[in-house]
């Protein structure tokens, strides 16, 4: 049995996969399976996917025949491991070289059924120039190094963060992602938390995400306004059965849901209004003020 099992999901990704897997390859734990779930893609992926399959064992291909979004290939690929964690990637991103042996010697230490960390935010747009996530969001520094409620993930961007999580608690919880289109990161870790497994944030940063202008953001708002709003429906009539929790965390909960969709509905908002005033800047200047805004939270 690996150590870590590494899903890892791909959609017409030739252009960053090699970069990928190239960290994947650099990792200083060495004892790894790595499962790509290819999700229907009609690029060259697939065959530079089965090029390293070919040349390590460690590495399994798994195709879909048609593009089914990154929760079900997700699952697929969590069906497929057999490690002690379960640590994901998305094609586009890449890791420091001791991302899954500071992960899991913190995850260990801190009796955690789930790890989150940083991200080291790499912008297509700026070549060479980094930040941190939590230099963009300063209020986030607060969660490094430390466990989080329920109501610390629905409160804040937290399920940015990519999750490295003990396989047991896949297994027994049989927690999976759910089949959205957006805000499934959000779900997985919501029915992580409200089933009562640990969460703990990592106190650093060892995730590169890339920052791409791929046009995602008025999806991404509605699906942050609608997911919030099924959640806090659903705690409204299923907190009887999570008697784990404090009525205090149960109302502190809603009240973070609750504005993290209005939120996500002001940004909608504001994002489809400047679609529609681009071309005029005295109208546009104003709403991307308030725009720029409300990203900080």
């Amino acid at each position: 049995m690996p150590k870590v099992s590494i899903v890892l999901t791909t959609y017409n990704s030739e252009q960053y996969i090699e970069q990928s897997l190239d960290s994947v390859m650099a990792q200083t734990l060495a004892d790894w399976e790595c499962v790509i779930v290819d999700d229907g893609s009609r690029d060259r992926t697939l065959s530079i996917l089965m090029s390293r399959a070919n040349a390590d064992t460690r590495i399994i291909v798994v195709p879909n025949a048609r593009n089914e979004g990154p929760g079900p290939a997700r699952n697929r690929g969590i069906a497929q491991t057999h490690g002690e964690w379960v640590a994901f990637l998305d094609a586009d991103d890449w890791w420091e070289n001791d991302r899954l042996e500071e992960i899991v010697r913190y995850g260990a230490m801190q009796h955690l059924d789930v790890v989150l960390d940083d991200l080291i935010l790499n912008d297509e747009s700026k070549p060479g120039v980094t930040r941190l996530w939590t230099e963009t969001k300063p209020h986030m520094r607060r969660y490094l190094g430390q466990t989080i409620t329920l109501s610390d993930l629905c409160g804040t961007s937290l399920s940015s963060f990519h999750p490295v999580v003990r396989r047991s608690v896949l297994v027994t919880s049989k927690i999976r992602y759910p089949d959205i289109r957006r805000s499934e990161d959000f779900g997985f870790l919501f029915e992580l938390s409200i089933a009562g497994y640990t969460i703990g944030v990592y106190p650093g940063a060892k995730y590169h995400y890339r920052v791409r202008n791929s046009g995602k953001g008025l999806a991404m708002y509605r699906g942050i306004w609608l997911s919030r709003k099924k959640y806090a429906h659903q705690i409204r009539t299923e907190h009887q059965h999570h008697n784990w929790m404090p009525p205090k965390e149960i109302n502190k909960t809603l009240h973070a849901l609750q504005r993290q969709s209005r939120m996500g509905y002001r940004m909608y908002v504001l994002r489809k209004l400047l679609n529609i005033v681009a071309p005029s800047p005295s109208l546009k200047n104003p709403i991307l003020k308030a725009y720029r805004f409300f990203t900080k939270f």
